[in-house]
């Protein structure tokens, strides 16, 4: 699943371990609700592999 916040999303960054507001900030959760990675700006496509593969294993 992916979920795209805009700028409705900088409430939630300090929940997700972010102290300062910015866009654009990817986060990845695994389904037990673990940050399992996290990158100021977007991730690449191999980025997103590696911590989607991450998240399942």
């Amino acid at each position: 699943m992916v979920l795209l916040a805009g700028d409705k999303g900088i409430a939630l960054l300090p929940a997700l371990g972010k102290g300062k507001a910015g866009l654009s900030y990817t986060v990845l959760i695994n389904g037990k609700r673990e940050i399992v990675a996290s990158k100021l700006n977007a991730m690449s496509r191999e980025q997103l592999d590696a911590a989607g593969h991450a998240a399942i294993h």
